[in-house]
């Protein structure tokens, strides 16, 4: 599977949120989809877990916003999207946990989840 992580790098001068977007391929993802009934109608419950096996480019976040360019990054509020995509599709995932593995007699590799987007009912 291919996904794109789109990065936040900042905001501009409206507030709204400018990413970099990075294309993953080889990933393996999980995605349920659901929706949980409220008083206004129903909310977007879908959510997803992502294993991505590479590390190579990959900068803590406060480093990559140094150097953005050829690097990428995983931080809670980051956005995902399945497939390939220079703009941010209006359905995403934005992450919200990253966990990262080193195993002796297994690969490195990162465990990402996170939600859907909150869709206005």
């Amino acid at each position: 599977m291919t996904v794109t992580i789109f990065n936040r790098l900042g905001e501009d001068e409206q507030g709204n949120g400018i990413y970099k977007p990075c294309v993953f391929r080889n990933v393996y993802i999980e995605t349920k989809t659901a929706a949980n009934p409220v008083y206004s109608g129903e909310r977007n419950n879908d959510n997803f877990r992502l294993y991505l096996f590479t590390n190579r480019g990959y900068l803590p976040k406060d480093e990559f916003l140094k150097s953005p360019h050829s690097h990428w990054t995983l931080a809670p509020g980051d956005l995902l999207v399945k497939g390939i995509h220079r703009d941010l599709p209006r359905r995403h995932y934005r992450i919200n946990t990253i966990n990262e593995f080193y195993a002796r007699d297994k690969f490195h590799h990162w465990e990402v989840s996170g939600r859907g987007q909150l869709l206005e009912s």
